[in-house]
């Protein structure tokens, strides 16, 4: 089983502060600790902890942080073949302050992940050979991009390969079609225009709800998948370690209750530690 993932990938320095500086303050982040991070990268990283291949379609500059990056990637068995080194942009870096409440606040640049080359469709998906297609809504931030993902999707679509969007990032004028979505409850009602979760026509939306656990839109039903409390520490990563969860439950069969009961449990593991990802266990005891 493969999944083929198209997102970001950079460096972040992450650390706590008490509370967000005021213009021309400095703060120094506490517990400092750097990782190799973005959508790719996490999602890739924690699918391979739950036993699925992957290859990871990104850029990186041709600088340190691309090096470590690639090297984390390949080190953890993942295909970064198609991570394009670009020598026009740096590797994305980022700053992620988590206040006292777990929820972060990111600032820096996506470098050379804002746009690359993206290999044909065709090509890429007969070379891949995936079982599933995961795009992250950053990648649309770029006109370009969204075009290039837009085709790619069409051409999963054709060959009925499953293909999912995260809506994180992503703006209603450039969504690609996805058979599964992926939303925060925060996000949800500024892309789509809705105020409460409704039926999906044409694919499976799914709304992450931090502590309340996740919604599913399915044709004309809305379901609810409540989640266990956690003591939240940082919320990064939470809903990466969801969608690629979901992903791996639903390449193994399971039904969708089920995988979005494996996304919640992801996430409630990855805000209970700090950093973008949690040692996630594997399929057997709590994710079955």
């Amino acid at each position: 089983m493969r999944v083929l993932v198209v997102g970001d990938l950079m460096v972040v320095v992450s650390g706590r502060v008490e509370r967000m500086p005021r213009p021309g303050e400095n703060v120094v982040l506490s517990e400092p600790s750097v990782h190799v991070s973005g959508v790719a990268a996490n999602i890739a990283l924690n699918l391979r902890t739950l036993g699925i291949d992957v290859t990871v379609v990104s850029a990186v500059g041709i600088d340190p942080f691309g090096d470590a990056v690639v090297r984390e990637l390949v080190d953890a068995g993942i295909d970064a073949s198609f991570v394009v080194r670009r020598r026009d942009a740096s590797t994305g870096a980022m700053v992620v302050m988590v206040g006292p409440d777990a929820e972060r606040t990111m600032v820096g640049t996506r470098g050379a992940a804002t746009h690359y080359r993206l290999v044909g469709s065709k090509d890429l998906l007969d070379e891949v050979q995936p079982d599933w297609l995961h795009v992250s809504g950053y990648t649309l931030m770029d006109d370009t991009m969204a075009k290039r993902c837009h085709a790619l999707a069409l051409e999963a679509r054709r060959r009925e390969l499953s293909c999912s969007l995260d809506l994180e990032g992503a703006t209603g004028k450039r969504l690609v079609r996805a058979t599964v979505r992926f939303s925060n409850v925060d996000r949800y009602p500024r892309v789509l225009g809705r105020r409460r979760v409704e039926p999906s026509p044409g694919s499976t939306l799914i709304v992450k709800a931090g502590g309340e656990g996740c919604y599913v839109a399915q044709g004309g039903l809305v379901t609810h998948v409540p989640t266990r409390a956690v003591d939240a520490v940082d919320a990064t990563g939470a809903g990466d370690a969801f969608d690629a969860a979901f992903i791996a439950a639903r390449l193994r069969g399971l039904d969708l209750e089920t995988a979005c009961r494996w996304g919640n449990e992801a996430g409630a593991r990855t805000v209970a530690v700090a950093g973008p990802r949690a040692p996630l266990a594997s399929p057997a005891g709590p994710w079955s």
